[in-house]
């Protein structure tokens, strides 16, 4: 896809600290693409398209993946190899809404990379406890965040990061704009840099970051309509 080859301007880049502009932003063709911030730090901005999938589906799906460690790879098998939540039992509390169940939760990710499995974690956090304004959300819209932390060493762990998923229903599905920093993280409830000062990623890196989240929502697309009628939309 041509948008893998594209550096985004760094004037058209959304900084961590200005994070929250990306819950109302809609993001342009020359928007989408990936940069490495002058400070070393990676960015990507990506917009996937969903068809016949609804913002309740996505919802449910970050939740139900992480109940079962072979929920997640029914994505496939062979590159997604588990997704397992160490909070199962509030994923599951009937008194949460959806996204309570997922806030403060953090689920232990396993992927194939090509040096063999590759160990992350995603701890999934309310929107407006660290800084975002999604009070102005429509019921057709979702805001999924999370911290994201590898295990490892370099160059197969890559700096501690941030995503951010802005999910709007559109006539025929969904559109996913994804904000994900790679070296700027949340802690103790403020933005702080995980990359060492001095050291600056090369720009294949946050490509990387681009393309693994591009395959994994289309390989979700093409699913996530049967799996979420097979469970009926429960979690289980």
């Amino acid at each position: 896809m041509e948008k893998f080859k594209r550096t985004v301007d760094l004037s058209k880049a959304i900084p961590f600290a200005n994070k929250s502009a990306v819950v109302a932003k809609s993001a342009s063709e020359d928007e989408i693409g990936s940069c490495v911030f002058p400070d070393g730090t990676g960015y990507i901005c990506d917009v996937n398209y969903l068809d016949g999938i609804t913002v309740s589906m996505l919802d449910w799906w970050y939740v139900w993946r992480g109940l079962k460690k072979e929920n997640y790879s029914s994505l496939n098998p062979k590159e997604y190899l588990s997704a397992k939540s160490m909070q199962i039992q509030k994923s599951l509390d009937p008194d949460l809404d959806i996204h309570e169940k997922l806030w403060d939760t953090t689920q232990e990710v396993v992927t194939m990379g090509e040096m063999g499995p590759v160990v992350s974690f995603q701890n999934f956090k309310c929107p407006t406890d660290i800084g975002f304004d999604i009070s102005a959300l429509k019921d057709n819209a979702s805001f999924i965040c999370y911290r994201t932390f590898d295990q490892g060493q370099p160059p197969q762990a890559g700096p501690d990061g941030f995503v951010a998923h802005m999910i709007k229903e559109t006539d025929t599905g969904v559109e996913i704009t994804t904000h994900q920093w790679v070296g700027w993280t949340m802690k103790y409830g403020l933005p702080t840099k995980t990359l060492p000062e001095g050291f600056f990623m090369p720009p294949v890196f946050p490509v990387s970051y681009l393309v693994k989240n591009t395959m994994e929502l289309m390989n979700l697309g093409k699913i996530l309509p049967k799996l979420y009628e097979e469970n009926g939309g429960k979690l289980q």
